[in-house]
């Protein structure tokens, strides 16, 4: 019997990841257009959440029967100050499935909202800012022989204050290269455009991994080093420290919301079964730079100083 039209496209889908990526591009185009459509009908925060439930069911269930891994998250930091504190709320899914022995794809859905709230217009700002991120990470890595492996990531977000719009449209990526020397040793390095410096800007990526034993290793490098211990196959503890930033369009483009940082941090995360996951942060930001430009150049600095950090996150695989 010939395999009929249904057949062959369910054969493609389990088989050709272009075809795969290309549904989920599908699913979140569903999600962001409407997002975007503010000269017709602003969509308020509940109808805003609501749509982004709707899209992540969606996906999900398309992903659980291509067999590929599903993990939703939730992330919440609190960062105080003497008279400012700072709050990021994030929410998303990722994505993950291994297409052959040597192909990996891994996909990342995330909606952020950062809150600033000052005492009494401290700093000649608006006592209470709210910024609002909708990103999507699509990562390939290949595995080309025993020693080299390819990573390349596409970034696309809609960072805005109020409204988003074409306007709040960022692009962002990573190609990277792996080198294994051996067993203990491994180097990464490549090309970034990243905000982790506050505004999107081309910078080097390099790092130095080192494998001491079972239970230690370390990543040295930049924008990102990590020494992690673990003491069995439940607990991990790690240390942080890496360059953060981003950039949010504000008065419906007219204008940048811009701030970067060095956290240093300590993190400890737990596996409480096969599907829950739990991880705590605690450490300290430093070199804070938070800049409100206008469309005239006017920029307005926040002398935002340096605190801790406080963090908790949850995953569940499905």
């Amino acid at each position: 019997m010939l395999p009929t039209a249904f057949d062959k496209l369910f054969f493609i889908q389990r088989t050709n990841p272009l075809f795969y990526l290309a549904k989920q591009v599908t699913y979140l185009s569903l999600f962001l257009i409407p997002q975007i459509e503010t000269r017709f009908a602003p969509i308020d925060n509940d109808m805003r959440f609501l749509k982004i439930v709707t899209v992540l069911f969606l996906v999900s269930t398309q992903i659980n029967s291509a067999q590929t891994l599903l993990t939703p998250y939730l992330n919440l930091k609190t960062e105080p100050t003497k008279k400012t504190t700072v709050t990021t709320n994030a929410f998303g899914i990722t994505l993950k499935k291994n297409w052959s022995k040597n192909n990996e794809i891994e996909n990342n859905m995330s909606y952020t909202k950062t809150n600033i709230n000052q005492e009494s217009n401290a700093y000649s700002f608006k006592n209470d800012s709210e910024y609002s991120s909708i990103e999507n990470r699509l990562a390939y890595s290949r595995k080309v022989n025993d020693h080299f492996q390819l990573r390349a990531k596409v970034i696309t977000a809609f960072n805005y204050d109020e409204k988003a719009s074409w306007n709040d449209f960022l692009l962002l990526g990573e190609i990277l290269i792996d080198y294994k020397i051996n067993v203990h040793h491994s180097l990464s390095g490549g090309i970034l455009r990243s905000t982790a410096l506050g505004t999107p800007k081309i910078l080097p990526s390099f790092t130095y991994h080192l494998q001491l034993n079972e239970k230690l290793k370390a990543a040295i490098g930049f924008p990102e080093s990590q020494i992690s211990y673990s003491n069995n196959s439940r607990n991990i503890f790690f240390w942080n420290h890496s360059y953060e930033g981003n950039q949010f369009n504000t008065n419906n483009g007219t204008g940048t919301f811009t701030f970067s940082q060095i956290n240093s941090s300590l993190n400890y995360e737990r596996q409480i079964d096969e599907r829950w996951k739990a991880n705590f942060k605690c450490g300290y930001s430093f070199q804070k730079d938070y800049k409100s430009t206008s469309s005239l150049d006017n920029s307005i600095s926040l002398p935002i100083k340096d605190g801790y950090l406080l963090a908790i996150g949850l995953q569940y695989k499905l």
